[in-house]
């Protein structure tokens, strides 16, 4: 009997471990690696009429320049550049924009020119 509730939780540990996490009531929070060593995190908070967005990038390595697009169900409402810093060597780019009618879908695209690294996040709030 221990056996398949063994199976049954690993199961489950395999299943969560493949779904966005959730922070609070109705934010969505995604997470995956660039196209090279990089890692990404993309988090979408609903609260009310507005759409609070958070990407992060971390590179492992200070001072390198991203450029960085965020949009909203193919609508770009941030573009610039970020660069990353502190012992985490990542950045954090922060927006907010009018929450949409239905899903919206949050698309953060940051490129390196230096490298040539190139880091896709998408997550649906």
């Amino acid at each position: 009997m221990k056996k398949p509730l063994v199976v049954s939780l690993a199961l489950m540990g395999v299943l969560l471990a493949a779904m966005p996490v959730s922070a609070k009531d109705g934010d969505v929070v995604a997470r995956g690696s660039c196209s090279a060593q990089a890692d990404w995190k993309l988090k979408a908070a609903p609260r009310g009429g507005t759409m609070e967005i958070e990407f992060q990038v971390d590179s492992r390595r200070v001072g390198e320049v991203w450029d960085v697009t965020i949009a909203d169900n193919g609508s770009v409402v941030f573009t610039g550049s970020a660069t990353t810093r502190g012992r985490s060597a990542s950045f954090t780019v922060r927006t907010t924009t009018p929450n949409q009618a239905g899903i919206d879908t949050i698309t953060g695209t940051a490129s390196n020119a230096a490298t040539g690294e190139v880091c896709i996040a998408t997550v649906a709030a």
